[in-house]
């Protein structure tokens, strides 16, 4: 995926959010890189699993 795909995806919920260790080291949970790769049509993150709730 490019750059730009997977920072649409963090946005929107569907991809693990990355933390930025320094400026040039962007780092992923290795925990939730592997909940998204077991199923990443329906992954979605832990804030994004509660705003659908609270908007139903």
């Amino acid at each position: 995926m490019s750059r730009e795909t997977v920072r649409q995806r963090e946005l929107e919920g569907r991809f693990p959010r990355a933390s930025r260790l320094t400026q040039r080291c962007t780092v992923w949970s290795n925990r939730e890189i592997h909940r998204w790769m077991a199923n990443p049509l329906t992954y979605r993150t832990a804030d994004a699993a509660c705003e659908v709730k609270e908007g139903a």
